[in-house]
């Protein structure tokens, strides 16, 4: 009798491990199809992001050189100023209203462009490291089923076995 009941248990036991893997054949085969899409997608994803950081990138170091020749021909006018003035060919006030007018079209100068190049590459990896996680996710769960239907087909024998 206790052997008939050993077999019967050793039978319902590789019944649920069948069961329990044929369930986890399809958990796994849908979770592999939803990586390769989620992988396709954050790929495009992570390439249009390096396109649009060039493309910032490109956008400003134009500005900055724009930024640098407006500032290096008011420092010339300046320059200019200051010499003729030294050489009294012009009056005080001249100067003076020359200097308002020149120091209206200056801008304060960006902070180095390596700093706000710096900040940007900050975000684009931040966000990058967020993408790295939804592509990890995925076949990190796969691998949480396959612990959790391991350890409860353990725990159900474990138990039957006390009974």
């Amino acid at each position: 009798m206790e052997k008939a009941s050993e077999a019967y248990s050793t039978k319902e036991r590789a019944e649920l491990l069948l069961l329990n893997l044929q369930k986890l054949r399809a958990e796994v085969s849908s979770i592999e199809a939803h990586y390769d899409i989620l992988k396709a997608d954050y790929t495009k994803i992570c390439d249009d992001a390096m396109l649009k950081i060039s493309s910032i990138k490109t956008d400003l170091a134009d500005a900055l050189e724009s930024k640098i020749g407006q500032l290096e021909g008011t420092k010339s006018e300046m320059s200019g100023l200051e010499a003729r003035l030294d050489s009294g060919l012009v009056p005080a006030e001249i100067r003076l209203k020359a200097k308002e007018v020149v120091h209206q079209g200056v801008t304060p100068a960006p902070r180095s462009p390596q700093a706000i190049i710096d900040k940007a590459a900050d975000c684009i990896e931040f966000g990058l490291d967020k993408m790295g996680d939804g592509i990890i996710f995925p076949p990190e769960k796969m691998v949480n089923a396959w612990t959790a239907i391991f350890k409860t087909a353990n725990w159900s024998t474990k138990r039957r076995t006390r009974i």
